[in-house]
């Protein structure tokens, strides 16, 4: 569990509702490590590099023109918890695929191929884990998307914060993709 501090204003004609509020913040306040004995530190920041964010796969041995797409593909959103323990912290994410059907595509379907990787606070990549999200198109909807969770652990000395940290989130494109990507991003 990821905490934060919220600030709670009370106006004058709240402030019978204010012990409540009050009793239900030292409530949240008991989960976030306040009253624990592990500490609880912020999360590892969440990058999606322009480059890999998104994916146009063309059909095999077509052109590389609109009509022969097959789908187009991104990653969303991320979100991120985090919880603390004695090994390190458990970071829970929840990778957002999205996809558009091209004219290509004789699928009900897309199989998008996306990574997760760790790197520590030099930026070295620690850990890569290739994951693929089907994403089912519905009929007359051209767009889609699948919320994929999953937990990667990153191991830490107890009382040590992985906010320094990165997370790196983004597809799996083939090395022609890659190219793809870098030569539109150039224009």
């Amino acid at each position: 569990m990821r905490c934060s501090s919220r600030a709670i204003a009370f106006g004058r004609s709240a402030r019978l509702l204010a012990i409540p509020a009050i009793a239900a913040a030292f409530g949240a306040l008991s989960g976030c490590g306040m009253f624990s004995k592990t500490p609880q530190f912020d999360c590892p920041a969440v990058e999606i590099p322009k480059e890999v964010a998104t994916m146009t796969k063309f059909r095999e041995g077509g052109g590389r023109d609109l009509t022969d797409v097959v789908y187009q593909a991104g990653i969303l959103d991320v979100q991120i918890a985090c919880d603390y323990g004695s090994k390190g912290v458990d970071v829970q994410l929840n990778v957002v695929v999205g996809a558009e059907r091209g004219p290509a595509n004789r699928a009900a379907s897309a199989t998008v191929p996306y990574f997760i990787a760790i790197g520590d606070p030099s930026r070295t990549i620690l850990a890569k884990e290739v994951f693929s999200s089907t994403v089912t198109f519905q009929p007359n909807l051209p767009r889609a998307y699948n919320t994929e969770e999953t937990e990667e652990t990153i191991p830490l000395p107890k009382g040590r914060s992985a906010e320094r940290y990165g997370i790196i989130v983004g597809l799996q494109l083939s090395p022609e993709e890659l190219e793809y990507n870098r030569a539109r991003t150039q224009r």
